[in-house]
């Protein structure tokens, strides 16, 4: 095994020949830095894990759980606000505008 470099994740690996160690994508052969190790075995790699999936039943009940008040988001709003992103209220603003000028 090498000593120098160890799997973080499934697609991070770490060089810890440096203080603190520098976590590379998983895709990097080698270290960025000169003269460094390479990535660990391909054998020591851990399994990818699934992003688990947010259910409807999540937002139900619990406080501080509503959806993103974008039409066709499913997302989770953010603490103190209407919407998950900033991007959301924007979208939602401009469709607001459009209706408005339409009518």
């Amino acid at each position: 095994m090498n000593q120098r470099s160890r799997w973080k994740d499934h697609g991070h690996w770490q060089c810890l020949a440096h203080v603190p160690p520098i976590s590379l994508p998983a895709s990097a052969l080698r270290c960025w830095m000169v003269g460094c190790g390479s990535r660990p075995p391909e054998e020591e790699r851990p399994e990818e894990v699934p992003e688990p999936e947010v259910s409807e039943v999540a937002f139900i009940g619990l406080p501080g759980t509503e959806r993103c008040a974008f039409e066709g988001c499913g997302n989770a709003a953010r603490p103190g606000s209407k919407y998950c992103s900033r991007a959301c209220s924007n979208r939602n603003a401009r469709r607001r505008h459009k209706i408005r000028k339409a009518a």
